[in-house]
This record gives C-alpha cells, sequence and structure tokens, in this order.
C-alpha cells in the first residue's frame, strides 16, 4: 500500500500509527512511501504528515 503526495514544500516527515515512515526533502515535488508495514487492515489508521517550510541555503 503506498501513500503519495504531488508535493510538499521543503522537508515533510510522514509517519504512520506512530511510526516514522520516511521523510522527503525537496521542492514541490512528488513522492511516495510504501506503508503496508504500518497499515493495521480492518482499524482506523492515523497518517501524520510533520513539515517544515523553513527556507534552506541548500535548496
Amino acid at each position: 500500500m503506498l501513500v503519495e503526495f504531488d508535493g510538499v514544500m521543503s522537508v515533510a516527515e510522514v509517519y504512520v500509527n506512530g511510526f516514522f515512515v520516511g521523510e522527503h526533502q525537496g521542492g514541490y515535488t512528488s513522492f511516495s512511501f510504501e506503508i503496508s508495514e504500518w497499515i493495521v487492515i480492518g482499524e482506523s489508521n492515523v497518517i501524520a504528515v510533520r513539515v517544515d517550510s523553513t527556507r534552506r541555503p541548500e535548496q
């Protein structure tokens, strides 16, 4: 199972049910993460995204 994003500015950290899935750095580019390991079938699941849009000199 994938979770897909069309784009998040700067840095995005993705969590599923409290577990860190991955981080994406960059501008408004699409990205996805495989989340099957953290999804519980038949139950409610929480996908949380922490975004940091702070301007960085390397970007």
